[in-house]
């Protein structure tokens, strides 16, 4: 099997897991709520998924560049939709 091949098949993954992040994301603005969610996890995924991005530039793999962008994109948003609904409302309460 080539590398491209590799590359392929990993943005695949990266691919679905977008699609299923952006589910999530679809979801909880229709909701407005967030349950069961641990922030520093999400936080912690999102930051590997952008170390993700810099890995695979240094591979050589552009298509898993590509979806994992995708990916990066879908997680920051959630992040910012578990911030805004779970942290900053305890804030806004206080003012």
């Amino acid at each position: 099997m080539t590398h491209d091949v590799f590359d392929y098949v990993n943005a695949a993954f990266e691919g679905a897991a977008a699609l299923f992040a952006l589910g999530t994301v679809i979801k909880t603005y229709i909701d407005k709520d967030i349950k069961g969610m641990w922030v520093p996890a999400a936080i912690f995924f999102t930051i590997r998924g952008y170390y993700d991005t810099y890995y695979y530039w240094h591979l050589g793999q552009s298509t898993s560049i590509r979806s994992e962008c995708f990916l990066d994109l879908v997680n920051t948003i959630w992040v910012c939709q578990i911030l805004w609904y779970t942290e900053f409302r305890f804030w806004r309460r206080v003012r």
